[in-house]
C-alpha cells in the first residue's frame, strides 16, 4: 500500500522553492486537490508545464496573488 502524502509545512512566501509543484501550492494556501488545480487552470494563473508535470515559477506566484490583493479578488 502506497504511504500518505506527508504535507510541507511553508511559515513564509521565502521558505517556497523557486518552482513549485502543484503539492507545493496546496500545501502553501491550505487548500485541497481539487481547489488547487481549479486555481492553477484559472484564467491568467502562471504555470509551466513540462510533459505531464506543472511547475509554478515562484516569482510569477507572487506577482499573481499581489494583483488578486491589488483587486480585491480571491484566490
Amino acid at each position: 500500500m502506497a504511504k500518505a502524502r506527508e504535507p510541507k509545512v511553508f511559515k513564509s512566501m521565502d521558505d517556497l522553492p523557486l518552482m513549485l509543484t502543484p503539492y507545493d501550492l496546496m500545501d502553501f494556501l491550505g487548500k485541497g486537490q481539487r481547489q488547487t488545480y481549479e486555481l492553477i487552470h484559472s484564467e491568467g494563473f502562471p504555470y509551466v508545464q513540462d510533459g505531464p508535470k506543472i511547475k509554478i515559477p515562484k516569482w510569477l506566484l507572487i506577482e499573481f496573488i499581489n494583483e488578486k490583493v491589488r483587486k480585491g479578488e480571491p484566490l
